[in-house]
Order: C-alpha cells, then structure tokens, then sequence
C-alpha cells in the first residue's frame, strides 16, 4: 500500500482542475483567478493552492508576478511530448540507429527502506525491479534499473514489457497518463559489472541518472536508475524564457 493511496492530495486533484481549465478556457498572458476566489470555488485552504500553482508554475503552466497575481503562460505549448522526448527508442530511430534492449533482470522485490522512502511507499510493499541494457546497432547504450509498485501495475510480466517502450506499454496496458518526469545527473566512472555490461573498460567515464515519473494523479509510479556511455550520449538541456524574463530550463 502506497502513502499516497490512503487519499489523492488536494493539491494533485487542483491541479489537474486549474490543467483543464488553463487549456479549454484561457490563453497565454491572461489572469489566473485569485487564490482567494480558488479557495472559495473548491472549499480547500489557500495553502494547497499555493502548492498547486508551484507545480503548474514548474510544469510551465503559469507564471508569477509578484504583487500583481498568477498569469497563464505558454511555455508548456512549447514543450515535447513526454512519451516522445525521453523515448530511447526514438531517439536512436531518429539517429538512424537500430534500437534493442536485453533484459537482465526482472523480479518482484520488497522494498527496502532507502526505495519505500523515495517512492512514497510503506516499507515492505511490492515493487518490480527490472535492470536492462539498452543497444543501438548492438552496441551497448546504457544499462537501466527500474522500480514500478505492484500495486500500480499488478500482474505485470516480463513477456509484456520487452515488446515496446516502457511508457508506451505503461499507457497502453495500463492507462497511465504521466504528468511529468524529474531527472538528475551527474557524471561517474563504471565499476567492474558495469563496465562488463556496458562492454567498456573498468573506469571509464560515465553519467548516471536518476529519474522519478509522475502520473496525472500525482502518484510516482516509477524510479529508475541508469548508467550510460559518456562516449555516446551528449545531454543537451534548452533554455526557454518565460514571460517574467526568467530562464526555464528544458531537458
């Protein structure tokens, strides 16, 4: 049982609303309703309204002026696709590389404190670990491990995952629209297993991510950790202005 399952947060049930609302009845630059009057429309306390607008803000949704109120913004217009943008398959595709994964490993586990931590889960509940490499043209990209809750996508099989990407298959079979996805990195050597993986020497340089995906619920339904080739892969990060004259940054 996941913390987040006892009751979806206000504050994720608001911003799917103010979503809804920003895409069907305003444009870019207009007003948003006042945390008062939002209050007062859905009954909730102007905390979870702040915490809503915070992340409408960081998905580019809306941005501030301080002293003058929450403006709609057209940032998020601009964005990709999430399904397309972090899809491996498509960007070796596009590359004109031929993609292929061979899964190493995939396994019901219970989580650990460090993970239940990490994903919002009580310690102890069901997770899938799953560990693959990553190829193009045969040759080894990246070697990923990834934790998706049981309770989430019960009855998952190994069969299933390996036919199409993970985003792909976690929609279709499942119906999980995904919000958003937070990624870090940093850079790093391989040790021994990894470098066997990977077919790289012991040592060679590296960049490991760690990536945390969110549903439309606000619910985390994957963490995944990977390691890939610093000789193949270039992390390109686009810098956008917003209305404020701030940058935003997008990966």
């Amino acid at each position: 049982m996941t913390k987040q399952s006892h009751s979806l947060s206000l504050y994720a049930q608001l911003c799917e609303n103010l979503i809804t609302y920003i895409k069907m009845e305003k444009r870019p630059g207009e007003r948003m309703p006042s945390e008062r009057e939002i209050c007062a429309k859905y009954h909730i306390s102007r905390t979870t309204v702040r915490s809503a607008f915070g992340e409408l803000e960081s998905l580019g949704y809306v941005y501030r002026r301080p002293g003058q109120g929450t403006y709609v913004s057209s940032l998020w217009r601009q964005r990709q696709n999430l399904l397309d943008s972090y899809s491996f398959t498509e960007q070796m595709v596009q590359l004109g590389k031929e993609p292929d994964n061979r899964i190493l490993k995939f396994q019901m586990i219970t989580a650990p404190h460090y993970l239940a931590e990490r994903m919002g889960l009580l310690e102890g509940a069901k997770l899938y670990q799953m560990k693959r490499v990553r190829l193009a043209n045969g040759t080894p990209m990246m070697v990923e491990t990834t934790y998706l809750p049981e309770e989430i996508f019960p009855r998952m099989e190994v069969e299933q995952v390996g036919k199409s990407s993970l985003y792909d298959f976690l929609q279709q079979q499942y119906g999980q629209v995904i919000r958003y996805a937070d990624e870090e990195f940093t850079a790093g050597i391989v040790d021994a297993e990894e470098a066997h993986e990977l077919e790289v020497a012991q040592g060679s340089p590296c960049l490991r991510l760690t990536r945390q995906t969110v549903n439309n619920k606000g619910q985390l339904i994957e963490l995944t950790f990977s390691i890939a080739r610093s000789d193949q892969f270039i992390y390109r990060v686009r810098y956008h202005q917003t209305e404020e004259g701030k940058g935003n940054e997008d990966v």
